[in-house]
């Protein structure tokens, strides 16, 4: 077997600048001038709305939605705030959804307006924010959580902006990410992954995988589901 750290001679010559577009979802592209900008806007939008959310350390926040750039801008900034994040299904029912979200005692949710009448219908008195993607005013209402808002429109910093500094430090032991076992062989658990589980999966995976700065990943798999999760940290 090849050394873990043998270079692969299958590469592209070296450029000093990413090429084409940093993400790609569909027709939606977003470019940036080079990868410290990609990584300083990728910072501000987490903390935006990260801010936004504004709940106490450990606390769940969900994401119900399929693969997009938002999903990791989301995965980002519920690390920020210091909360944990709860991966959903999309293809879940109604009273499955509501087992998760009881059962993990989420607070609030990042969530695509085309699963409005999935959450409308799941939710439970303490869920009380929820930032929707491609929403509108018919989505707000269509759903009883306290405090809604458009996920683009926090995210670019329009208001509610927290500097960094107020960020509530945590240990590498502090949940980082929430996950429903299927309940193959009972009713389904919750399963939290710590920060260290995660840094250390995602830099395993980078050597094991031998990933550069400047490679493509495709997300084929939900984002959703711990198959795919390592990638969002991996990559990006």
């Amino acid at each position: 077997a090849p050394p873990l750290l043998a270079p692969r001679t299958n590469r592209a010559p070296f450029r000093a600048t990413p090429p084409g577009p940093r993400a790609v979802s569909g027709r939606d592209r977003s470019a940036t001038a080079g990868r410290d900008s990609a990584a300083k806007q990728l910072a501000a939008r987490a903390r935006s709305i990260g801010g936004w959310f504004a709940f106490e350390k450990d606390s769940v926040i969900g994401i119900l939605a399929p693969n997009c750039p938002a999903v990791i801008e989301a995965h980002f900034a519920i690390c920020w705030a210091g909360c944990v994040a709860l991966n959903c299904n999309t293809r879940l029912a109604p009273t499955e959804l509501a087992y998760i979200f009881q059962g993990s005692r989420c607070l609030g949710l990042i969530a695509d307006a085309q699963h409005s009448a999935l959450v409308a219908s799941s939710v439970h008195d303490d869920m009380c924010k929820a930032l929707w993607l491609g929403s509108g005013a018919s989505t707000f209402s269509s759903c009883t959580i306290q405090s809604q808002a458009d996920f683009e429109t926090i995210a670019s910093g329009a208001e509610n902006i927290v500097d960094s500094s107020d960020r509530v430090p945590r240990g590498s032991d502090a949940g980082a990410e929430m996950y429903y076992t299927s309940g193959t062989s009972g009713r389904p658990k919750g399963v939290v992954l710590s920060q260290r589980i995660v840094v250390l999966h995602a830099l395993g995976c980078m050597i094991e995988q031998r990933l550069i700065a400047y490679d493509v990943r495709l997300h084929a798999a939900p984002m959703s589901h711990l198959v795919d999760a390592y990638a969002i940290f991996a990559i990006t």
